[in-house]
């Protein structure tokens, strides 16, 4: 597996984990819709390597900006 496709997969899975754990709030209801992730993931994918990281904590500082 190429280090590209192993950043790919890793970044799929720190959203999951965020899914699983944060995107729900307290009564439930979702904070962010299954298509606005989806969006999201696909910003992750396709940036470059060298600001993916950036991208994520800005994904993850807005859906706990919401708690």
């Amino acid at each position: 597996m190429k280090d590209n496709e192993v950043d790919e997969k890793s970044n799929v899975q720190k959203m999951h984990i965020a899914k699983d754990k944060v995107l729900y709030k307290d009564n439930g209801e979702l904070k962010i819709n299954d298509n606005a992730l989806a969006s999201l993931a696909l910003l992750v994918a396709t940036s470059m390597p060298e600001q993916k990281d950036i991208i994520i904590r800005l994904i993850m500082n807005m859906i706990y900006d919401g708690e």
